[in-house]
């Protein structure tokens, strides 16, 4: 997950939640999701589940 300067980068995901919830209020009716994938991969007894998209 990036934010929108190189410093805002979450390594995990609370950090990401972290940095999510101190900028909602901003973002909450005005964001869009385009261009929006969806993949999975098998990987023995697993599913990978990959999501992207623009924001």
């Amino acid at each position: 997950m990036i934010g929108t300067s190189e410093s805002e980068i979450a390594h995990n995901k609370e950090e990401g939640i972290a940095f999510f919830k101190g900028q909602m209020q901003e973002v909450v009716g005005k964001t869009n999701m385009r261009n929006h994938q969806i993949f999975s991969k098998a990987t023995n007894d697993l599913v990978l589940i990959i999501e992207s998209c623009d924001i």
